[in-house]
């Protein structure tokens, strides 16, 4: 088993204004000089929206998958045909920007932050036009498949060799995650709560890259939510 450890203190910082930009791994803005991307993830980033805020996020795309997950307010999503987007906190959001859109996120509300997860995938094909799928995550002790190749068990489908779950798990609990092929990686991202795997504990926005055949144990420390995301290995 081999380990790849990014702690939260380590993630890179940008104010935009009236977005606070936290950045585990990207690929144009490497917070660390080992964050490189992992295989088909190539940046996942945290965004806190201020409250009342009427500034912009404004950004295009193109050929991307875009996982996007509401932790706590309302995001407003747009572009530039027009679509528009309200989601609320446990909302996950899945873009397929096809051959190019431009996005533009904005907090829904006056007096709350938002806080939003945002991961990017490049696709296995680069075609068709822009596709927006959209779940509500809600699993408790077990894992909910959120995202799949081929939408299995009511999940968003993606154009790439990618699985994420999400769970929250009650202190003391284990729980083994079984991997769709033995071959694949698995990085693990702590959204609250403590938890520990393959030796390493993990706090409060910490991730871990797990590469290598073996079972994914994970004992949770405390009450933890917790994301997985499985992918074609990246070595």
């Amino acid at each position: 088993m081999h380990l790849i450890y990014h702690p939260e203190t380590t993630r890179s910082f940008r104010d935009l204004g009236g977005v606070k930009l936290y950045q585990s791994f990207h690929s144009y803005y490497p917070p660390a000089p080992n964050r490189r991307p992992l295989g088909a993830m190539i940046a996942l980033d945290n965004l806190s929206y201020m409250p009342g805020n009427s500034e912009t996020c404004t950004f295009p795309l193109q050929h991307i998958e875009v996982f996007s997950l509401v932790l706590a307010g309302t995001v407003i999503s747009k572009d530039n045909t027009g679509s528009r987007h309200v989601l609320t906190q446990d909302t996950v959001q899945l873009l397929s920007s096809g051959s190019g859109t431009e996005i533009t996120k904005f907090n829904g509300s006056l007096t709350e932050e938002a806080d939003l997860l945002q991961i990017w995938f490049t696709p296995e094909t680069q075609d068709g036009e822009t596709n927006y799928q959209e779940i509500k995550s809600c699993a408790e002790n077990q894992f909910q498949l959120l995202v799949s190749p081929d939408g299995e068990r009511n999940s968003m489908k993606i154009k790439q060799q990618v699985w994420i779950s999400r769970g929250t798990f009650e202190a003391e609990a284990q729980h083994t995650y079984h991997k769709n092929n033995e071959e694949n990686d698995v990085y693990l991202f702590v959204l609250q709560g403590q938890a520990t795997a393959g030796g390493q504990i993990l706090n409060y926005r910490d991730g871990l890259a797990i590469s290598g055949k073996e079972p994914v144990v994970v004992l949770f420390k405390q009450s933890t939510d917790l994301l997985v995301i499985e992918l074609s290995h990246y070595k």
